[in-house]
């Protein structure tokens, strides 16, 4: 998770626990008038329930984001073993028998690859792309 995702949910977070605490503190006053309370509660509601909410949809979208970059690493791992196996020649199926990716995915992947690597495409007559990647 970036530096800024991680201060920002770090702080909104206990922020938004703070402003919900102010409404139990301020219900358990003995002293203080019904006019207080509400206006307590409705001011720590409308403080803090967006702050929690933003903070824990910051870490939510963090751990979702480092877990997409661990598949694309391992995915991209899985590629070159391929590649190496079949002497830079691949397909989206073959792609897809090594990985737990739909055909679709392993179309995209394959596609995003081949134009970073300069790969020749040929379509077969089954109608599937054929990769060849240049082997170094």
């Amino acid at each position: 998770m970036p530096l800024v995702k991680l201060i920002a949910a770090s702080l909104l977070i206990p922020m938004g626990l703070i402003f919900l605490l102010a409404i139990a503190t301020e219900m358990s006053n003995p002293d203080a008038t019904p006019e207080s309370k509400l206006s307590i509660t409705v001011g720590s509601l409308l403080l803090g329930i967006p702050a929690m909410g933003l903070g824990i949809g910051l870490v939510w979208s963090g751990l979702k984001q480092q877990q997409w970059q661990q598949q694309q690493r391992q995915l991209h791992s899985i590629f070159l073993r391929v590649l190496r196996e079949y002497e830079g020649r691949i397909t989206p199926s073959e792609l897809m028998s090594y990985t737990q990716i739909s055909a679709q995915e392993a179309q995209r992947f394959l596609d995003e690859k081949a134009q970073k690597f300069a790969a020749r495409v040929e379509v077969q007559s089954s109608g599937e792309r054929l990769y060849w990647f240049p082997m170094e």
